[in-house]
């Protein structure tokens, strides 16, 4: 299983109403997002919001194979469409700009091993 992790930024003022477009996501959008994930082979994704030294939330996705997972979304499938302009309202970024090639793991801890310097990504 491969993962990725990386930062998404807040828009000044944005904070809010990228909380209310996670609760969608896992309320009333709940089942058209669980289906987008799976579709794209996700296994996990959690979002972190961090507040220092910089507001942004932190994405962590877990799958097989991480460019199905970070394919460019499909403009005529309708939730993906909302996804992609809500994600770039909110962050100011487009999600098609966003691949499994934005962020390397240059370093893994595991409680048995220590740390070693990787290049599994």
């Amino acid at each position: 299983m491969k993962s990725i992790a990386f930062g998404l930024p807040v828009g000044k003022g944005k904070a809010a109403d990228v909380k209310a477009f996670i609760e969608e996501l896992v309320g009333d959008r709940h089942d058209h997002f669980h289906t987008s994930r799976k579709d794209r082979g996700i296994h996990r994704m959690s979002v972190y919001h961090q507040t220092f030294p910089v507001e942004q939330f932190i994405v962590y996705i877990e799958a097989d194979d991480l460019a199905t997972a970070m394919r460019d979304n499909d403009p005529e499938h309708h939730f993906e469409s909302y996804f992609a302009q809500r994600y770039e309202e909110l962050s100011g970024v487009h999600p098609d700009k966003v691949t499994h090639e934005i962020a390397k793991l240059v370093m893994d801890w595991h409680h048995e091993k220590g740390a070693r310097k990787t290049t599994h990504h």
